[in-house]
């Protein structure tokens, strides 16, 4: 009975349902399902960051959040602290940059491991061309994405929200 309870919750938490791909290239969509945890400027420049959490009732399948070239991916050891908490910003992550279409800036968004959370895979490589909503990875158990974004661009969600990865706008383009 363990043994299958445990499958049941396997089978539950690596659910990656189909979603409509996003058509309003004006906006950034969220790179995964989850609560946001913070909408802001967190460095030095023009970079608005949002930051999502996703528990182990979330799909942890990530999702680009615009259409573009995949510019870099690289991976940043780290620790392995409490995806919710502060100093998640110190944990193991995997990042990807995305040179959008268009003349706006380049987005960044991040896989970032957790405290259960110690595997993260992703599956574009540079050079490759992403539509917005395309899948791109997965994060194992509870985790954190974020969303580093330059230039123009407007928030849509605040702290507290619920996003859903492909299909939630959290930002639209300014310019």
């Amino acid at each position: 009975p363990l043994g299958l309870l445990f499958a049941g919750f396997c089978c539950f938490f690596f659910r990656d349902p189909d979603r409509p791909a996003p058509v309003d290239m004006s906006k950034i969509y969220s790179p995964g399902d989850g609560r946001v945890l913070s909408v802001g400027r967190e460095g030095p420049g023009d970079i608005t960051t949002i930051r999502v959490f996703l528990s182990i009732f979330d799909v942890h399948v990530q999702r680009m959040p615009c259409s573009g070239r995949v510019d870099r991916v690289w991976r940043q050891p780290g620790a392995f602290r409490a995806a919710m908490k502060e100093e998640a910003r110190l944990n193991e992550r995997n990042i990807v940059r995305i040179v959008p279409e268009g003349a706006r800036g380049p987005v960044i968004v991040e896989q970032i491991a957790g405290y259960v959370a110690r595997r993260i895979e992703c599956w574009v490589r540079e050079g490759d061309e992403a539509g917005a909503g395309q899948r791109y990875g997965i994060i194992y158990f509870g985790s954190q994405v974020a969303l580093h974004l330059s230039g123009r661009v407007a928030p849509l969600v605040r702290s507290g929200d619920r996003v859903v990865g492909g299909v939630t706008e959290v930002a639209k383009w300014t310019v």
